[in-house]
């Protein structure tokens, strides 16, 4: 059965679907179809279609404008273009956007109230600033949330809700309560605490929300939300699912391809080099841990003269005497790392995300060190944040897990593009290896 959201987001998709046919029918103009579907895919990526506790004309009047431009221009643009015009097209276009948002958030406000879409929430932390968050959602049913119970470790009087456990039973309430949203509003909790916790529901159908510690001084916008005038910012909990992660997977593919392809002639001279230097065996291949833990088998070239295994004996090898010319400049320049690009072609890897580890080196610094573990939620790299820092090799392992996980919370393409570039920089400088 589909969840309250993603039936809203479909009920919006609906809507605007039949605003299209009535535009249709008043224009006569076989463009304005591409226009509207340019214009929704914007839309899309603005969050426009995403679940929202507060739905308001006014306040998505500028992203619906940008979706409207977008469309407009591009197909007036095309040389095949005939029918409407600019101006006119932003024109018609735009207000038909805002009548659809004006028909269609009154029936979803009704829905929720009426009890046909629930949001199921709990609220960690039971202070003051919850309860009357807990007060401001139970006066509005038009949001949707419906409060199944607070976490802390103690409860305040008058709660509206049961304290149903402490944070550390949230996996368990989500699946009992069928929760639907998490909202943060600390309490007894502290932020260190909280943190392992939440990123526990990474792969679960929840959304995570906080309430800012100083609320009644915060900003709102972008992806903040709010309820009643008590501002929520939303947390990034599935950086690459849905579109977002299908469009990341196609970079990585395509990419992948067409670097193997152009590198061919680079591929080979390092292979033949290393096969002059260090004999039989261009290749090293290594045990790595990959998405969610699972064990795959990274591809380099050689660089260094011995049996694989002794490669395999400590965390890094500095020794030397085991590299060769041809080792020391294939690893000065990451050449080493292009045979990585056959691990991302077969969904192993991403272009860009944490660098893989071995077992038995993850098992050890995820003991030390708990948040290191939360780097597998997402595919390992061959490059990223924590690398283009400077963190590779023998440096701190709390501070690579510290920019792997604060890449994985505020991942973009345009920050993975970002990544690239400092990349491609330092592999011309030479600071590989």
């Amino acid at each position: 059965m589909l969840s309250s959201g993603t039936r809203e987001a479909v009920f919006l998709l609906g809507v605007d679907a039949l605003v299209l046919t009535a535009v249709l029918g008043l224009t006569r103009s076989p463009s304005v179809a591409l226009m509207w579907g340019i214009a929704m895919v914007v839309w899309a990526m603005s969050g426009l279609y995403a679940k929202r506790f507060t739905l308001s004309l006014l306040d998505d009047l500028p992203k619906l404008a940008l979706g409207v431009l977008c469309g407009v221009v591009l197909v007036t643009l095309l040389p095949t273009h005939h029918g409407l015009g600019l101006v006119q097209g932003v024109g018609v276009l735009l207000v038909a956007s805002a009548v659809g948002r004006l028909v269609g958030y009154p029936m979803l406000r009704r829905a929720r109230a009426g009890g046909a879409l629930v949001h199921p929430a709990v609220i960690i932390g039971a202070g003051p600033s919850a309860l009357a968050l807990a007060e401001r959602i139970g006066a509005r049913p038009e949001t949707g949330l419906r409060i199944v119970g607070f976490l802390d470790t103690v409860a305040l009087d008058g709660s509206p809700a049961p304290l149903l456990g402490e944070p550390q039973d949230l996996v368990d309430l989500v699946h009992i309560h069928g929760v639907s949203d998490v909202i943060v509003a600390y309490g007894g909790v502290t932020s260190e605490n909280l943190v392992g916790v939440l990123r526990d529901c990474y792969g679960l159908p929840v959304d995570i929300h906080v309430v800012p510690r100083f609320f009644e001084m915060h900003r709102m916008a972008g992806g903040s939300d709010q309820v009643w005038g008590i501002p929520l910012e939303n947390v990034n909990r599935r950086p690459f699912g849905g579109a977002a992660g299908y469009l990341k997977r196609g970079i990585d593919v395509t990419h992948a391809a067409l670097g193997l392809l152009l590198l061919a002639p680079v591929l080979a001279a390092v292979a033949f080099a290393v096969r002059l230097e260090l004999g039989p065996g261009v290749f090293f291949r290594q045990v790595r841990v990959g998405l969610d833990g699972r064990p795959f088998t990274i591809r380099k070239f050689r660089s260094m003269r011995g049996p694989s295994r002794n490669e395999e004996s400590a965390w890094t090898v500095t020794d030397p005497g085991r590299i060769g010319r041809v080792g020391a400049f294939i690893r000065r320049y990451s050449l080493d790392e292009i045979p990585q690009l056959f691990n991302v072609l077969v969904g192993d890897m991403s272009l860009v995300g944490p660098r893989p580890e071995r077992p038995e080196y993850f098992q050890d610094f995820r003991r030390e060190f708990p948040r290191y573990g939360h780097r597998s939620r997402v595919l390992p790299g061959l490059t990223g944040l924590a690398a283009v820092e400077g963190l590779r090799g023998d440096t701190s392992i709390p501070e690579r897990a510290h920019f792997d996980n604060l890449y994985i919370e505020n991942w973009s393409l345009w920050l993975d593009l970002k990544i690239v570039v400092r990349t491609v920089a330092a592999v011309l400088r030479g600071t590989g290896g």
